[in-house]
């Protein structure tokens, strides 16, 4: 009558709810949150099932909590809402003060019977999609009577998801899960489709999502507006609209223009503590053995995942490499995910193959790839189980999340093309990639390319490269690729020759209409290869070309693809002298002022491909360049190089002279010619030559007329006067006449270059039957066929 007196102590008790006291035991249940949140804890449902499967009736009794936010009652857990669209909110105590989130062990909800006995064995759990509003780990307990106590018969829950429906405790193999780790730099982690399959090569049908017994789970998810505010990506809004959301189902779906993703919006990733989202299956009672998974990465550069692994669960936590896993069968490593396209892991060694820039790239363009299992690319070209490439950004206007555009490279369609994405500072060595996946092992020995014609756009040396079980090993690396045109790798010595650009022709024609100030593109209506010294054995092949003029935008997509066939390699081996070639020299469409660099800019054949790969020696070249009066081309060449392929690289071509003195060293003379580009005289003009498309002349240079063909004189020999000189059409044709005793100069050593110049004279060693030890020459073994054959065994 004078004072309160302790007549029994309760606790536990929440708020928000009726709370019943004395409770009898397992009366009451709750699932209390054991970790700290940042934001109060929500959940959308909680469900109680007295079987160990969750397949049974739910448990019906009060829902209890520890309070709960105004608008936002411990009822919307319990209101058995299977899409779990309303929430309750937690009122929870404080980590600390000014802190909205709660408390390590302060926040809980459940259930409670007034009278009656509730077995628990099974929850489910729906939590919020925003990590900030999940508890990471939670306790089911039971009150006893007097206290609320850990149920022992089963776990803690650890790792728990959110935005999604999730079984617990569950059994062994129940659950599966892709766990991955951000790029660096990256802001979280997306997957547009996942496949888990029952078969370690992915055969069959994979594991198909049947809510509620078999469910998508994840670690959380955005909805598709915090996608763009977060990353500045905004392609997804064109299949998923303004107020989609990026829920595991989506990965799920079999649509590849959408994803699921979770972003780390907390800053948690560190070095010692890396951030980890997750998107896997809740199988419940259908437990599976996963031995294989397909993925398909969001098509988002900072949504990329630089590490993965398939984690299965055991009954108590997830397994993991990283861990002493107990049941290291239910992880399986995924190297290497960061890719477009498909992906399969494990995948058998050699399963995989690909073709990656080997320096530094602005950007990469493959308009088609051929991959072949013979050296000489006789055999069938390969058909892959899929393409792959390097990770990019999905643009608004590509379909399926762009993750067929690496099958652009291999489609057999000139009209399409695979880009890569390189970001401002270019692709890297590596990092620009395409290739095909497999289901068996092969053996890929030559591959075609065909890349874009623009200079920047071209890897002119690349690695072909093939999967090991873990990582990528390269297998081989081609140099002297070209673009516009189809490029053999490896090929045979002495299979491609090609004429390359060495300088610009200045002068300016009175029989030519005024071209523009700025220089233009190089460029060819014609030319012709003979294996002989008068030009008479003409060798056929496939045009080949540094590159070529296309019409395209800064996006790099080309504008009109029959620009790019109108400046073609081809039109220079058509026969056709109203068609040309224009090389790109660094031109772009807003810009076509070219720069055309000495020694970068060519045109060739692919002489191999025509003849079986047998090897054959040019001496002799004729050329019809272009001076088309457009605004890009054509300026002509006053010099160019013959050179040839020696099997790895380009290299110039050479002829030695052995001089009549065997005690001197052979005598290199290169496949320079000069003076070409000449202004078409007014009988050519009269003639019509420089009339149509492609004005120009036919210019003839033979190994004779070598800017540096120089063979010292015998002192038998008499020097050409200059009076004789100017009736020799050789020397006329090579530049000498018209000075002064120069027709026939002396340079040191008593070199002269109109010696080159008489045809009855054989001044190369090809030509001379005994060798510098004058002893019968040895011809040149054949390196065509039996080369191919060496590198088959």
């Amino acid at each position: 009558g004078e004072k309160w007196v302790v007549e029994r102590f309760e606790g536990g008790v929440g708020g928000g709810s009726w709370n019943y006291r004395p409770s009898d035991t397992y009366t009451a249940w709750r699932l209390l949150g054991t970790a700290e949140t940042v934001e109060p804890w929500t959940v959308a449902g909680l469900h109680l099932y007295a079987d160990q499967e969750c397949s049974g009736a739910e448990v019906d009794a009060e829902p209890i909590s520890v309070g709960s936010a105004p608008a936002y009652p411990i009822q919307n857990a319990f209101d058995f809402d299977p899409d779990g669209v309303t929430e309750w909110v937690v009122s929870c105590a404080p980590p600390r003060p000014g802190s909205t989130g709660c408390a390590q062990g302060s926040a809980w909800l459940g259930l409670q019977s007034k009278l009656a006995r509730i077995d628990v064995k099974c929850v489910r759990l729906k939590q919020h999609r925003l990590r900030a509003r999940q508890m990471k780990s939670a306790y089911l307990q039971v009150f006893d009577g007097i206290r609320w106590v850990q149920v022992p018969t089963l776990p803690a829950f650890l790792e728990l998801g959110g935005g999604s429906w999730q079984t617990l405790p569950g059994s062994q193999a129940s659950m599966w899960r892709v766990a991955a780790r951000p790029v660096p730099g990256g802001l979280g982690v997306g997957f547009s489709e996942v496949g888990f399959y029952r078969k370690a090569d992915c055969t069959g049908n994979p594991i198909r999502s049947n809510f509620p017994n078999v469910a998508p789970i994840s670690s959380g998810h955005m909805t598709a507006r915090e996608l763009v505010d977060e990353t500045g990506y905004t392609a997804h809004l064109t299949s998923m609209g303004d107020a989609g959301v990026t829920d595991p189902g989506m990965a799920f779906d079999g649509d590849f223009s959408t994803f699921w993703c979770d972003l780390d919006i907390l800053n948690e990733n560190s070095p010692s503590n890396p951030w980890i989202g997750w998107i896997g299956m809740d199988m419940t009672s259908q437990v599976s053995d996963v031995q294989c998974v397909k993925f398909a990465p969001a098509p988002v550069i900072s949504l990329q995942p630089s590490w993965a692994e398939l984690q299965g669960w055991d009954g108590r936590v997830w397994t993991s490499q990283a861990l002493v896993a107990t049941k290291p069968t239910l992880v399986i490593p995924l190297p290497f995910p960061s890719a477009g396209g498909w992906q399969r892991r494990p995948a058998p060694v050699r399963s995989m193959w690909r073709i990656e820039n080997a320096e530094p790239l602005e950007s990469w363009e493959v308009v088609e790839a051929e991959f072949f299992e013979r050296i000489d690319c006789g055999s069938d070209r390969l058909v892959p189980m899929n393409a792959i490439g390097s990770a990019r950004s999905a643009g608004n206007s590509d379909a399926n999340g762009g993750h067929f555009l690496p099958a652009n490279a291999f489609d057999q369609n000139l009209e399409t093309r695979w880009g890569a994405y390189c970001p401002n500072d270019g692709c890297q060595p590596g990092q620009a990639w395409v290739g095909m996946s497999f289901q068996d092992p092969k053996s890929i020995k030559c591959l075609r390319i065909y890349q874009s014609g623009r200079y920047e756009r071209q890897a002119r040396t690349m690695t072909l490269s093939t999967w090991v079980g873990d990582h990528w090993e390269e297998q081989a690396q081609y140099s002297g690729l070209g673009g516009n045109s189809w490029n053999m790798r490896p090929a045979a010595p002495d299979t491609l020759w090609r004429l390359t650009y060495m300088g610009r022709a200045e002068e300016e024609c009175v029989t030519m209409p005024t071209r523009p100030v700025y220089q233009r593109s190089w460029g060819i209506t014609e030319f012709e290869l003979y294996a002989d010294d008068e030009c008479t054995a003409r060798l056929e092949g496939q045009a080949i070309a540094s590159g070529s003029w296309e019409d395209t935008s800064t996006l790099g997509e080309r504008v009109d693809n029959s620009l790019a066939k109108y400046y073609s390699p081809d039109n220079a081996n058509d026969g056709d002298v109203s068609t040309f070639w224009s090389a790109n020299c660094r031109s772009t469409y807003d810009s076509p002022r070219a720069t055309c660099i000495p020694g970068e800019e060519w045109l060739g054949l692919d002489i191999g491909q025509a003849n079986g790969g047998m090897p054959v020696e040019v001496r002799c070249v004729r050329v019809h360049q272009s001076r088309a009066l457009q605004r890009m081309c054509c300026d002509p060449a006053v010099a160019l190089r013959l050179d040839r392929w020696n099997g790895s690289s380009w290299a110039e071509t050479t002829w030695r002279h052995l001089p009549e003195d065997s005690s001197q060293p052979p005598i290199v003379i290169e496949g320079g010619f000069v003076l070409l580009g000449q202004c078409p005289s007014l009988t050519d003009k009269l003639s019509g030559m420089v009339d149509g498309p492609s004005p120009g002349i036919w210019e003839q240079r033979a190994r004779r007329q070598s800017d540096t063909c120089e063979v010292p004189v015998s002192g038998a020999i008499k020097l050409l006067s200059d009076q004789m000189c100017q009736k020799h059409p050789a020397c006329l044709e090579a530049g000498f006449a018209g000075v002064m005793f120069s027709c026939c100069p002396l340079e040191s050593g008593l070199a002269s270059k109109c010696c080159c110049d008489i045809p009855q004279w054989n001044i190369f060693e090809d030509q001379w039957e005994l060798g510098i030890d004058r002893k019968p020459i040895e011809p040149f073994p054949v390196v065509g066929i039996e080369y191919v054959i060496i590198q088959l065994i």
